[in-house]
């Protein structure tokens, strides 16, 4: 377990009702991803949760009115795996409005399992 594993995403501005959209894909992520989740808040303006207990680190917590520089230390506990799905499915909504960064390689093994469940609820169109 890399307990300094952190992901960062950075944005100045972004839309409001594609940050509904946004929001409604991660809720659909946390109810298809089968990982224990706690401290949820999925919104039109927030995506919130950690991990359960000891499979908890920080809060992920991607807030519409909170821009600027942000991360999230998961330690790559489990729920590092829905962090990861919400951050991918920022970058195909909101595209260049968001810059996502990570101490890790592009080659997550978790855009399968991310790509599988937009696949089984017909949002192809969000895969460009």
């Amino acid at each position: 377990m890399n307990m300094g594993f952190t992901r960062y995403w950075e944005f100045e501005r972004l839309n409001s009702e594609k940050f509904k959209e946004f929001s409604n894909i991660c809720q659909l992520l946390i109810d298809n991803m089968d990982i224990p989740l706690d401290d949820v808040t999925v919104n039109e303006a927030q995506v919130r949760f950690n991990g359960v207990d000891d499979d908890g680190h920080e809060t992920f917590n991607f807030s519409l009115n909170k821009d600027g520089f942000n991360f999230c230390k998961t330690a790559t506990k489990p729920y590092d795996e829905v962090v990861y799905g919400c951050l991918y499915i920022a970058k195909l909504i909101f595209e260049d409005s968001v810059k996502i960064n990570q101490d890790c390689k592009e080659d997550e093994p978790y855009v399968k399992k991310v790509i599988s469940i937009l696949r089984e609820n017909k949002l192809n169109q969000l895969l460009k």
